[in-house]
């Protein structure tokens, strides 16, 4: 025999399924958004670090271009966020 299942039924899976779609897109956005956050703080602290050695070596070029880099990596980082607003 085989097993039919109402229009009501068949909607209500629909609507479940739908759901469970949005949960998982939106957790997926979350661990996207907080993988993103972990790589910029680890890009950002060997940035610091670095201009910190410059600055101890008195390396004013270094420090420039390092300083130049952490600059581009935070209004990238800046333009994202607006972006995904």
């Amino acid at each position: 025999m085989e097993n039919k299942k109402s229009y009501k039924e068949l909607m209500k899976e629909y609507e479940m399924s739908q759901n469970q779609a949005e949960k998982t897109l939106t957790v997926e956005a979350y661990i996207d958004r907080l993988l993103n956050n972990i790589l910029l703080e680890k890009q950002k602290d060997a940035l610091l670090h670095k201009i910190d050695l410059a600055l101890d070596e008195k390396d004013f070029d270094a420090f420039m271009a390092l300083s130049a880099k952490l600059n581009n990596l935070l209004e990238n980082n800046n333009n994202q966020k607006a972006d995904s607003l």
